[in-house]
């Protein structure tokens, strides 16, 4: 969805005499300014864990819909919902080269993408690992993903099958290590 909005300077309403007495606007006047924003409607993830003691303590935490902190996607305004789907297997795959369905983390060089033709990805930079209880960020990493959703073929050998019934989804786990 794709609409626009308006951003008011806080101190706008205070200019409203300057406006109504037809006195000139400054350089330094507060102002409206139009901007355009994208959000997502109904955005669906699946999240895939691989941890002991930690995945099952977050599994029973989101079988009975409980949380520490309210859960959000990037801003506090979208609060999202989480849903438990199960607990699967996975395997490293055992092929050379497979179609991800998930983000493709790594530290130093860009992964081996096969470009074939119609291949999209991007790039973000310096994601944090870990945030410590002061919300100091230690760690980054980096990832390639699609940006229209789609699947991105690689050829590495730390990707896993993960088989959830009848669906295999091939995915790389991010990493948990400090590197940086």
């Amino acid at each position: 969805m794709n609409f626009k909005q308006k951003t008011i300077h806080p101190d706008w309403l205070a200019t409203i005499p300057r406006y109504l007495e037809n006195k000139p606007v400054t350089k330094n006047t507060p102002f409206s300014v139009p901007s355009s924003i994208e959000l997502l409607v109904n955005p669906k993830y699946r999240i895939f864990f691989d941890g002991g003691r930690i995945n099952s303590d977050l599994a029973d935490m989101l079988r009975t819909k409980k949380s520490y902190y309210t859960p959000y996607l990037g801003s506090s305004s979208m609060i999202c919902s989480a849903r438990f789907v199960g607990e699967f297997e996975y395997a490293h795959s055992k092929k050379k080269e497979e179609m991800l369905s998930s983000v493709i983390s790594f530290s130093d060089e860009i992964p081996k993408i096969s470009l074939n033709n119609g291949t999209k990805f991007a790039i973000d930079e310096g994601l944090p690992i870990h945030i410590d209880k002061d919300r100091i960020p230690y760690g980054t990493y980096n990832v390639v993903y699609s940006p229209n959703a789609g699947m991105i073929p690689l050829s590495e050998d730390e990707i896993y099958s993960v088989s959830m019934g009848k669906e295999i989804v091939n995915v790389k786990f991010l990493p948990t290590p400090i590197t940086s």
